[in-house]
C-alpha cells in the first residue's frame, strides 16, 4: 500500500479541489489523454462524503435550472427547468467523478506552493508533507471560507447569531424576529424559507470588498 506522497509524487498535474471546478478540470485533463491517478491527481482538504453540497441548508435549490447546471461531457439528470436541490447536486458530482474515473485523494489540506527558483518544480506542501509538482491547478472556489463583516463579533442578541455557512433548518433559531445581512441569493432564499416561520428583515451589506452571500443569518 503506497502512502499519499507516493501517489502525488511525480504527477504530471496535481489539482487542488474536488468540487465542480476541480471535476470539471478533470475531465479536461482526461480529454487531453491524461490518465486520473497516473498522470494527475485530484486532491481535497475535506473527508470522503463531505462535500460542501451536503452541508448546505436542507431546502437550498441552485439557483440555475438543471440545462445551465451540468459539468462538461455529461447532463445534469432530470428535467431541463427543473432547478435541483443541494442533494441532487452532491449525488451528480458523486455520479460524475465516478463515470469519469476520478478517485480524489481526501482528507488532503494544500497549505501552499513553492517555486523553484532554479528550475521548472513545484513544492505542494499538504498536510502530509511535502511534494514535488511540475503542474498545479487551484480549484478550490472563491467562498471556501466563512466571512465575516467586521462588526459581526460585537454583537450580541438573546437569541442566535450565525453566518449562513452554519444554517441547516429554520428551528436552528428560537422564535421571534431575525435580521439576515446579505440581500443576494444566499440571504434571499433563506430569507423565504424562514418567513413562513418568523418575522424576517433582510438588509443589504453595501461595503465594498464583501460580497451579498458572505453576510450573516441572526436572530
Amino acid at each position: 500500500m503506497t502512502s499519499p506522497l507516493e501517489d502525488l509524487r511525480l504527477k504530471r498535474v496535481i489539482v487542488v479541489g474536488a468540487g465542480q471546478a476541480g471535476l470539471a478540470m478533470g475531465h479536461a485533463l482526461a480529454r487531453t489523454g491524461l490518465k486520473p491517478q497516473v498522470d494527475f491527481m485530484i486532491v481535497d482538504a475535506s473527508a470522503a462524503g463531505d462535500r460542501a453540497w451536503i452541508r448546505r441548508w436542507h431546502s437550498l435549490r441552485l439557483f440555475t435550472p438543471a440545462r445551465h447546471s451540468s459539468l462538461p461531457g455529461i447532463p445534469f439528470p432530470g428535467p431541463r427547468s427543473h432547478y435541483p436541490r443541494t442533494d441532487e447536486v452532491a449525488d451528480y458530482l458523486e455520479n460524475y467523478a465516478a463515470q469519469l474515473g476520478l478517485l480524489p485523494m481526501w482528507n488532503t489540506r494544500v497549505h501552499g506552493v513553492q517555486v523553484d527558483p532554479h528550475g521548472h518544480r513545484l513544492t505542494l506542501i499538504t498536510n502530509v508533507g511535502e511534494v514535488e509538482a511540475r503542474n498545479v491547478v487551484a480549484a478550490t472556489g472563491p467562498f471556501a471560507e466563512p466571512r465575516f463583516p467586521e462588526f459581526a463579533g460585537r454583537v450580541r442578541v438573546p437569541g442566535r447569531n450565525l453566518h449562513s455557512d452554519d444554517y441547516t433548518h429554520p428551528k436552528q433559531l428560537p422564535d421571534g424576529s431575525v435580521l439576515i445581512v446579505g440581500a443576494g441569493n444566499t440571504g434571499r432564499q433563506i430569507a423565504r424559507e424562514l418567513s413562513s416561520s418568523h418575522q424576517v428583515t433582510l438588509a443589504r451589506f453595501p461595503q465594498a470588498g464583501l460580497s451579498s452571500d458572505q453576510g450573516e443569518t441572526r436572530s
